[in-house]
């Protein structure tokens, strides 16, 4: 499971391939909620890419690095 951490007004993004066979389950879990921040758990096949906003430009292309601040 993949756990990340969202503010509001961030997401995450889920790019699922076209060859992921029909009934593939991909299972999102809020595991904690705070005042300012959800944790969530990502749980899907390895084909899946999970990125998070910030991190995939206009394109689509996914950053290995979080952006300066």
């Amino acid at each position: 499971m993949l756990v990340l951490s969202r503010r509001p007004h961030e997401s995450i993004r889920l790019t699922i391939p076209e060859n992921l066979p029909p009934g593939t389950v991909i299972e999102i879990t809020t595991l904690e909620v705070r005042a300012n921040a959800v944790r969530i758990g990502l749980t899907a096949p390895r084909s899946v890419q999970i990125a998070r906003s910030e991190l995939v430009d206009e394109s689509g292309v996914t950053s290995k690095e979080a952006p300066d601040e």
